[in-house]
């Protein structure tokens, strides 16, 4: 049986941010120009850099993610209906 998700893009822009995931898999996207963004004070993303967690089948991540965003960060979130 195939399961039906749907995939949810938000942007933040100059905040420290939560993002609890929730979700079977997520992204996070360094699209500030000139600025790295700085995830649970271990993993820095370099400009137009970006990270991607993916869980198995029927996998849901509840990581709470800290997140700085020193100027724009786009977070896609695969979510299971």
């Amino acid at each position: 049986m195939d399961r039906k998700f749907k995939i949810e893009f938000t942007k933040y822009n100059e905040q420290n941010i939560q993002v609890i995931s929730n979700c079977n898999a997520i992204t996070f996207i360094n699209n500030s120009p000139t600025l790295p963004i700085t995830i649970n004070n271990v993993l820095e993303i370099p400009v137009g850099g970006s990270i991607a967690i993916e869980g198995n089948e029927n996998e849901i991540d509840t990581t709470t993610y800290n997140v700085v965003v020193k100027e724009s960060c786009i977070v896609l979130r695969k979510l299971f209906l």
